[in-house]
């Protein structure tokens, strides 16, 4: 889980049977958030910008140094671990537009799935050949899944409904909001939001975190800061 507790956010890992909770990363002047388990439970994925921009890294579940992962483009965000962890999907921001990307974590290629500019929360399906995420048609957002190689584009939502933060059930079937089946996979959506006010911004934000992300989807997103921290040395 993300705790601001001293201005900055970070990942906290809580005992569900005490309550105990242990700091995972340790960074007094960035944004830590976004944090999933690798499906071993030994490593955490999360995004944060403490090399300038918004990049996804890994950590040891009991702390320690954080590596990077993704270094293609200056914005990588919202990681989604497939299930076989092999792959890494994740909101790649390039030429003004966000889309859904997928990287190999072995070879750390990276390959751009998604074409409409403004996607974002990928969720792997449980056999891992598809991705659902949230996009925007006609100003409203939407449900959409691509397929791993790209090829596999549909629009599941409904009109009239507005989505964001999808989660794909790790069930074959579901029965929340109907059933839209895919690959004889039941595509479900649950959207929670909490904004708490940050005492050290003047602005509400999603789970307590700063809203830099935000602010890089909406603002300027291309800098040319490829690649580098703020210090201008490599990341």
């Amino acid at each position: 889980l993300v705790l601001s507790r001293n201005c900055y956010p970070e990942i906290y890992v809580m005992e569900l049977a005490n309550g105990d909770l242990s700091r995972v990363t340790n960074n007094a002047q960035a944004i830590d958030t976004e944090a999933v388990w690798s499906r071993d439970g030994n490593e955490i994925y999360f995004t944060s910008d403490r090399g300038g921009r918004p990049q996804i890294y890994k950590v040891s579940a009991n702390g320690g140094r954080a590596e990077r992962i993704s270094f293609e483009g200056n914005y990588n965000a919202s990681p989604d671990l497939s299930p076989d962890g092999s792959k890494l999907a994740m909101v790649h921001g390039a030429n003004g537009g966000f889309y859904i990307a997928l990287q190999d974590l072995k070879t750390g290629a990276m390959q751009v799935l998604t074409d409409s500019g403004r996607a974002e929360s990928p969720s792997f399906a449980p056999n891992g050949q598809m991705i659902l995420y949230a996009t925007e048609q006609k100003g409203s957002g939407v449900l959409a899944a691509v397929s791993v190689d790209g090829r596999i584009h549909q629009r599941l939502s409904e009109s009239g409904t507005v989505v964001r933060e999808p989660a794909w059930s790790p069930r074959k079937k579901s029965f929340i909001s109907g059933e839209l089946v895919m690959n004889r996979y039941t595509f479900s959506a649950l959207h929670i939001s909490l904004f708490l006010f940050n005492a050290c911004s003047s602005h509400a934000t999603k789970d307590g975190t700063d809203d830099v992300l935000d602010e890089e989807r909406n603002g300027v997103r291309n800098s040319g800061e490829n690649g580098q921290g703020r210090d201008g040395s490599d990341v």
